[in-house]
């Protein structure tokens, strides 16, 4: 595996106890070949000790070297065996999100366990406890999960975030189990939930189910009590090809609350349907600063309409010879008959 990647994004970050961690690290590669059993009993407990300050040293160690010696090799075996990577993607001390988002991109190419691997070691450093997880360790995983996986092998640990204290991670447990399975029942018990987060994320995690159901589904979101959720329902439906949520949609426009005319506005945006125009430009005038640029935002994502190309000019081939005469002598349909 090519540690360089992972290196350059970690890049001058330094975790505590790193540069104790490096010092014993060398001193146990350096006698691997003498004595193995003793350098991999220091490996193990440094690793014990602080996962991520190994994680670091570990991948300096193994971009800077030279050659792989037997002690380097079983470094990098342990750094993918022993999960040692989620501990720099999951450490917010070392990477930001957004890159580890991009690290956990490139990672899965060769790991594609890597998002069951990156939720199992949350929740087993919780002891399986996920209510005990902190609000962004769990948004952070579930993030990461989000950017590389289906979430088709997650739906039993996806379920315990529910039972999350925070409703924004529960809310995010409940658009990526919308998307692990398609179970149409949980959905509906999701639905169901008096926290309007968690709704309106059960109807995003519905958008693009080709299932018979999901229609019916999002036509009751539709009645919901949350802008958010009817929106959410709308948008879902008008990618579906339903004139009637296009309709609906649009008559949002002249909605009495703003948040809904506000949301209105973002879906016209994100469906980019040139028809509507009218309706943005009219929410362009809206009394609302925050509806007025939202509808600025979401015209300039209309795709620009096709244009009408009129039917190609027939022209009549040429009267052969002898054929304006002979029609000269033809009666006229509307000629008045000859008189005799």
């Amino acid at each position: 595996m090519d540690f360089k990647p992972v290196l350059d994004l970690i890049g001058r970050a330094r975790v505590p106890n790193e540069e104790l961690t490096s010092d014993f690290l060398n001193d146990a590669i350096a006698n691997f070949s003498a004595n193995p059993v003793s350098a991999i009993s220091s490996i193990r407990r440094l690793q014990a000790g602080d996962p991520s300050a190994l994680a670091v040293a570990a991948v300096r160690l193994l971009v800077s070297a030279e050659e792989q010696s037997p002690g380097l090799q079983y470094i990098a075996g342990l750094i993918i065996a022993d999960d040692l990577l989620t501990d720099l993607l999951l450490d917010e001390r070392l990477v930001s999100l957004e890159d580890a988002t991009a690290l956990a991109r490139q990672l899965a190419v060769e790991e594609p366990l890597l998002d069951v691997r990156l939720v199992r070691k949350v929740v087993t450093s919780a002891q399986g406890q996920v209510g005990k997880i902190t609000k962004s360790k769990a948004l952070r995983v579930l993030g990461l999960v989000d950017a590389i996986s289906d979430c088709s092998r997650l739906a039993s640990y996806l379920v315990q975030f529910l039972a999350h204290p925070n409703e924004q991670v529960r809310s995010k447990a409940a658009l990526l189990l919308g998307r692990s399975n398609w179970n149409l029942k949980r959905i509906q018990g999701l639905l169901a939930s008096d926290d309007s987060r968690l709704r309106a994320n059960a109807v995003e995690s519905l958008w693009g189910n080709p299932h018979q159901e999901v229609g019916k589904i999002l036509w009751g979101a539709v009645r919901d009590k949350c802008s958010r959720v009817v929106v959410n329902a709308l948008f879902g439906l008008c990618q579906a090809g339903d004139r009637e949520a296009h309709t609906r949609l649009t008559k949002l426009a002249d909605a009495t609350d703003p948040v809904l005319r506000s949301g209105a506005a973002w879906a016209m945006g994100e469906i980019g349907d040139p028809e509507f125009g009218e309706a943005l430009e009219k929410l362009g005038g809206d009394q609302d600063a925050t509806v007025r640029a939202m509808a600025e935002k979401s015209r300039k994502k209309l795709r620009t309409p096709e244009p009408i190309v009129a039917p190609p000019l027939i022209v009549a081939p040429p009267l052969e010879e002898g054929t304006a005469a002979e029609s000269s002598t033809m009666e006229s349909p509307i000629d008045p008959p000859a008189q005799t």
